[in-house]
């Protein structure tokens, strides 16, 4: 669905709203016409309201073809014939306080007896007929004010229309070349209509009356253009296309138009209906002079100049004004030798210097002065000398530095301003995601970007402790963290257990090992013996004990040396085992021999016990090994106690002290979403 617009301010109308929301117009009642209809109201609307009159003049006419009851296309077909614009009043918070009329077409003919206006009233509703009447009366009052000051006026001569800025701060080339020709038209005491000049000690308001008397009375009109957007903006094309009403009205042929242009197709001109018969190419010095002579022609008038001593004088005059202060003065003598000679050298630079109150063109060094809002600036610089000019472009470029440094300071406030309403979103932001526990999130808001605060600040150490709460009720964060505090102590605690464990699981194994060769060789001597005794060997049954005695005497102190240290501690354990080894030689032999002489019987009997002999030996040397290892094993637990475990008690103990001051910085945080939610419900009351 298409809305319409408000017909005032061109802001848009919601849906069967009575009146317009900005500035209080009443709406007229579009309920039940269709979209397309409402559309080309709006393209009339924003026609009219960028001063282009003649096409909204148009459209509105468009409308009433096709609903000729249409009384807001009555009523706004008769504010374009009347060039009517509002102006806006408001208040410190942009509201509209106020809405006054102002004409850009003004003519002799009433309001109130516009046809248009006089059908709106009939067939319009009680609501905007009382609207009607109310703005109509303004309206006329208002007229009637402005056509009073026309009637004061001076006609005019010429009337020369151009487009002034070029929307960046700066003039456009059209308004040079007028201020050219306009210098050039009152040297011949021509009454010239130019608004840099003539509209300057005007109000806003009161413009339209000036200009509709130039308009009316002027027998001329010179439209300066060097770009078909300037002749086409809306305050230029107001001008020139009432001016080409009142030629097409006057019967005499009394008006002229003359078009001066620069680096322009002529052709287009057409399109526009700008009449091209009398154009002048301002590129062209001829043509310039040759412009003069045709306006004093048309008008009647004959070209003079003044002479070099008047013109001497007036300049001299002008300097000793400007040296007594008399501004005054030296402005009206200046301008005089302008008028006389627009290029003099020092009329427009007298001009300039009493326009910003000083009698010197040093005295312009330092100071600030916005060369774009005078009149006389570019006469005076395009006149000046080259040591005169040097100091106006001086002016100039400081000026220019000026505005640069001034648009800085403001888009860095503007920016400024910017971030900290930025700021204050993206804490409200961050508070949010910090009562959900996104401690995260809520960081990067705090830091994205943003003016730091106290407050800020403050919420960033609560989200570090947030995080590091949520991390503090992890297990494997505690144990990094505390691990990373005390390395050293870990590391003497790894060496500790390692050593300990090498040392007497070492010392269990050498000691069982060293006392597991008496029953491993007993063994292999009870097997050789056995062997003998079979085969009915008697050398053999004497010497293989004696062999095994003595080779595994040999291999017990190779192996107890390096596995424990010096050879004389070796050689007693040596010696105690071959003496045991004698004693169970001899013990074995004893019952053999004796009983061997008793036949088979008494050889079996003699082995048997030889071999129960052995079997005991064995059996004590065996346990003599678990005993061993038993005893390896008990001290290396008692080392675990007495050294090792108070240094893991010592340890354990700092681990839990550290973990109770974390614990206790970070407990407050457990009530964060609930102080949130208060410091909130508090903020909330304060605003």
């Amino acid at each position: 669905m298409i809305l319409l617009k408000c017909k005032v301010c061109g802001d848009t109308l919601q849906p069967d709203s009575k009146c317009c929301e900005s500035c209080g117009t009443p709406v007229a009642d579009m309920s039940l016409r269709d979209d397309k209809l409402i559309e080309s109201m709006n393209r009339a609307n924003d026609a009219r309201l960028n001063y282009d009159f003649d096409e909204a003049i148009r459209a509105y006419t468009g409308i009433l073809e096709n609903d000729e009851e249409n009384a807001e296309a009555h009523w706004n077909l008769a504010l374009s014939r009347f060039g009517i614009e509002y102006e806006f009043e408001k208040n410190s918070a942009g509201q509209i306080t106020s809405i006054k009329p102002n004409f850009h077409r003004l003519n002799r003919n009433h309001f109130k007896d516009d046809p248009d206006y006089n059908l709106a009233l009939i067939y319009a509703d009680e609501t905007a007929q009382q609207y009607y009447q109310t703005e109509g009366e303004r309206i006329t009052a208002l007229q009637e004010e402005l056509l009073k000051l026309v009637q004061r006026e001076k006609d005019y001569d010429v009337f020369i229309s151009f487009k002034d800025s070029d929307g960046q701060g700066g003039r456009t080339r059209d308004s040079q070349i007028a201020e050219d020709i306009y210098q050039r038209l009152v040297t011949q005491d021509l009454k010239t209509f130019f608004s840099r000049v003539t509209l300057q000690e005007v109000s806003g308001d009161m413009y339209e009356a000036h200009i509709f008397k130039a308009l009316e009375t002027a027998k001329i009109m010179i439209l300066v253009g060097t770009d078909y957007a300037n002749i086409t903006s809306g305050w230029v094309r107001n001008e020139w296309s009432r001016y080409l009403d009142l030629m097409a009205k006057d019967k005499g042929g009394n008006k002229k138009f003359v078009f001066v242009y620069e680096n322009m197709a002529l052709e287009m001109l057409d399109q526009l209906g700008i009449p091209r018969r009398d154009a002048v190419d301002w590129s062209s010095k001829d043509s310039r002079n040759d412009l003069i002579h045709y306006v004093n022609t048309t008008l009647g008038k004959r070209s003079f100049s003044a002479s070099s001593d008047e013109i001497k004088t007036l300049v001299k005059r002008s300097k000793e004004a400007l040296d007594q202060k008399n501004f005054a003065e030296a402005m009206q003598l200046a301008a005089d030798a302008a008028r006389k000679d627009p290029q003099n050298n020092f009329a427009a630079l007298y001009q300039f210097l009493a326009e910003n109150r000083v009698s010197e063109p040093e005295e312009l060094d330092g100071k600030i002065i916005d060369y774009h809002s005078s009149i006389h600036f570019d006469a005076a610089y395009r006149n000046a000398s080259v040591y005169h000019k040097q100091i106006l472009d001086d002016l100039r470029e400081r000026y220019d530095r000026e505005q640069e440094r001034l648009q800085k300071d403001e888009a860095a406030a503007k920016q400024a301003e910017w971030a900290k309403e930025n700021s204050k979103k993206q804490a409200a932001r961050a508070r949010a995601e910090m009562i959900s526990g996104n401690y995260a999130e809520a960081q990067r808001l705090l830091t994205d970007n943003i003016v730091m605060t106290p407050e800020i600040s403050d919420m960033l150490n609560d989200c570090e402790l947030g995080l590091e709460y949520q991390k503090i009720n992890t297990r494997t964060y505690l144990h990094d963290r505390l691990s990373a505090a005390v390395p050293e102590k870990m590391a003497e605690l790894d060496r500790l257990a390692s050593s300990l464990s090498q040392k007497y699981s070492g010392f269990g194994a050498q000691d069982a090992g060293m006392r597991m060769f008496l029953p491993l060789l007993c063994l292999i001597s009870m097997v050789g013996f056995v062997i003998a005794v079979l085969i009915n060997n008697s050398d053999m049954i004497v010497m293989f004990p004696m062999t095994a005695s003595i080779a595994g005497g040999i291999l017990f102190y190779r192996y107890y040396r390096i596995m424990a240290g010096p050879a004389a501690n070796a050689f007693m354990l040596i010696l105690r085992f071959w003496v045991a080894e004698m004693i169970a030689m001899i013990t074995m032999m004893l019952p053999y021999g004796i009983l061997g002489k008793m036949g088979i019987f008494g050889k079996l009997l003699g082995g048997l016990v030889s071999v129960g002999i052995y079997g005991f030996l064995f059996l004590f040397g065996y346990h003599d090994y678990e005993e061993s290892k038993k005893a390896g094993s008990n001290k290396a637990e008692d080392y675990y106690r007495s050294v090792i475990k108070p240094e893991e008690d010592k340890l354990a103990a700092e681990y839990q002290r550290k973990y109770q001051v974390l614990a206790d910085k970070y407990a407050p945080l457990k009530k964060l979403s609930s102080a949130w939610e208060v410091y909130l419900e508090k903020e909330g009351d304060e605003e």
